[in-house]
């Protein structure tokens, strides 16, 4: 055998064929995990083999979830909204995951309802504020969803967009669906950009909404951040926060979870992030998933 194999005969063909016998697609690669949970299979939790199946689906979604990255996606696909007379495919696949993207989130928080909810950070915030521990001045957010209006009955800057605020690309305009709307029916999509998707931040809308959140934290007695990572994704808002630490001299105090670092070690990956040697401007409290301190107190009594 291996004599054959060492010499093979010329008219002999059988190995010719084997590269298009096997073939390798790597492209395809999770294809199968994704349409398995695009389909939505739903198991009968009442059986061992229902939960054993439900356990698997969990762990097949976390790793989606880790793997997938929306922000590469969206950044790769944004400029396309600019384009659709010579990318009309592009174009669409951008339109068609920026509008189920805000679906998603839509429903979600339906489903969830943190509404009616009296535990969230938002809830605690609004409470202190109607005892009259302090007045609520400006406040800003990266989430995309607005029930944080509804929670505090206060006008929010939605930084990054919401799932309400919509963005025409051929007028680089933003605003409500019904403001913006036009008699030549542009393609509106819902306005929930990454930093990489900097051409809505070039509207006069977005402009205002940064200049504004900027002069009233400049003028608030206290400027507090919750949940809120400083990464080098977020520099349009560090821009901001290290400007009122550098240059206008103000405090802030960042709320942030439990974790085995100590408060300064804390202030210090802060003041790295933010590019600031103003440490001493910057202060921290740490909390449980709940938002309360180790005394188990708000975190709204801390500040």
């Amino acid at each position: 055998m291996m004599d054959f194999l060492q010499k093979k005969d010329d008219d002999i063909d059988f190995f010719d064929d084997i590269g298009e016998i096997i073939q390798l697609n790597y492209s395809s690669t999770g294809l199968t995990g994704m349409e398995y949970l695009l389909d939505k299979h739903v198991v009968d939790t009442s059986t061992d083999a229902g939960v054993c199946i439900l356990f698997a689906q969990k762990i097949i979604e976390s790793i989606y979830a880790v793997v997938l990255d929306y922000k590469s996606l969206i950044d790769a696909n944004w400029h396309y909204l600019y384009s659709p007379s010579s990318d009309w495919a592009k174009f669409c696949k951008i339109c068609i995951f920026l509008l189920t993207v805000k679906d998603y989130i839509s429903s979600m928080v339906s489903e969830t309802n943190p509404e009616l909810q009296d535990v969230g950070y938002y809830h605690l915030l609004n409470k202190a504020a109607d005892e009259g521990r302090f007045e609520i001045g400006t406040v800003a957010t990266t989430n995309y969803n607005r029930f944080i209006e509804v929670v505090l009955n206060k006008k929010v800057a939605f930084l990054n967009g919401s799932t309400e605020t919509w963005y025409d690309p051929y007028l680089n305009r933003i605003g409500a669906k019904e403001d913006i709307k036009t008699d030549e029916k542009h393609i509106l999509v819902p306005l929930l950009f990454t930093q990489s998707g900097t051409k809505p931040m070039t509207t006069i809308d977005m402009s205002i909404t940064y200049v504004n959140t900027y002069k009233e934290w400049k003028n608030a007695d206290k400027i507090v951040i919750v949940g809120f990572s400083f990464g080098m994704d977020d520099e349009h808002i560090n821009g901001i926060i290290r400007t009122l630490i550098d240059r206008d001299d103000k405090k802030i105090e960042v709320v942030t979870l439990n974790s085995n670092k100590n408060d300064d070690e804390i202030i210090k990956e802060i003041a790295q992030k933010l590019k600031t040697l103003k440490c001493e401007n910057i202060s921290v409290i740490q909390v449980s998933d709940s938002g309360r301190t180790s005394d188990g107190c708000p975190w709204t009594e801390k500040i």
